[in-house]
């Protein structure tokens, strides 16, 4: 009697993620990146370092970000996609601490590369959830849906970080970050269904695998080339992300100091 009952509450809580959480789960992702530009100024200040070497973050955070987006794959094939999301929030959460406690310049930058390799977990997984969940013209919808809130996720952030900054101070960036973490995870850990079905396999042949794929397309021209032209784009507007805030404070004078501080 008591095993289809719990069977039931499982599938009940158990529920394959929607749209709404896929969102979420990539947008947490994509505003790591950016969120704590506005106090770029003061972390340099609080470390006695100079901005570009604040900066540095911001191309650590970019290299894990990329380079573990070759792993993720290959691990949630093996392992699944549920525990490889929460292991990729976890190391998220626990890096966005140690950014908010980092007691120097290369805590902060170690803590970064962490936050990097994080957030990778949730871009790669948001993509092979879509893929296990939906058909080819349904998965270009959703897929649709939430990259347009990804490219607009980022385009506010440096907002919200700078209203996080004026009133509680340049942590406050990473301890929001930190927060959305532990939501997210407590709700994937408790509501989240497996989408993987056919997971299993050997995970040195599944890499294997996946390096001969890249192989194969990068001898393609069209993908290079339309890589290439998004690489570019993503690269300016990354350089803009990154000198605004800068620019707006030291050269316009734009207030993004605590009224303790000022």
């Amino acid at each position: 009697m008591s095993c289809p009952i719990l069977h039931r509450i499982y599938n009940i809580l158990r529920k394959p993620p929607r749209i709404p959480l896929l969102t979420a789960l990539i947008s947490g992702s994509a505003i790591a990146y950016n969120l704590f530009l506005p106090s770029i100024p003061d972390i340099g200040v609080a470390f006695g370092v100079p901005i570009f070497t604040v900066q540095t973050t911001l191309i650590a955070f970019l290299v894990a970000y990329a380079l573990a987006q070759f792993l993720y794959g290959s691990v949630s094939d093996r392992f699944g996609r549920r525990p490889t999301l929460l292991c990729g929030l976890a190391i998220y959460v626990v890096a966005s601490l140690l950014c908010a406690f980092a007691p120097s310049m290369t805590m902060l930058l170690l803590a970064r590369i962490l936050q990097g390799i994080g957030a990778a977990g949730s871009m790669v997984m948001v993509r092979s959830i879509v893929r296990d969940l939906y058909d080819r013209k349904n998965a270009a919808r959703a897929l649709a849906i939430i990259s347009t809130v990804m490219v607009f996720a980022p385009a506010t952030a440096p907002a919200i970080g700078g209203y996080l900054h004026t009133h509680f101070g340049w942590q406050a960036s990473f301890l929001f970050l930190a927060i959305l973490g532990t939501v997210l995870f407590v709700y994937c850990w408790a509501r989240m269904a497996e989408t993987n079905v056919v997971q299993g396999g050997d995970l040195i042949t599944s890499i294997r695998t996946m390096a001969l794929g890249y192989r194969v397309l990068l001898r393609e021209r069209s993908f290079v080339s339309y890589n290439l032209n998004i690489g570019f784009i993503a690269a300016g507007a990354f350089a803009f992300f990154a000198g605004v805030p800068v620019v707006l404070i030291d050269s316009y004078g734009v207030a993004h100091r605590t009224p303790s501080a000022t």
